[in-house]
């Protein structure tokens, strides 16, 4: 698993989700994302996804 420090960029990171499988999650993949994308947006500093 890569930090920052690995990268040399401070100002990004990596998000990583471990979803239920398909039949066992009552919303799309693609519904989750936008949620997180939303409640991200909310964070000071966070300007694009």
């Amino acid at each position: 698993m890569a930090s920052a420090q690995d990268t040399g960029e401070v100002r990004k990171a990596t998000l990583t989700i471990t979803l239920a499988d398909r039949q066992d999650r009552p919303i799309r993949k693609q519904v989750i994302e936008q949620d997180i994308r939303l409640a991200l947006q909310k964070l000071l500093g966070v300007c694009r996804l």
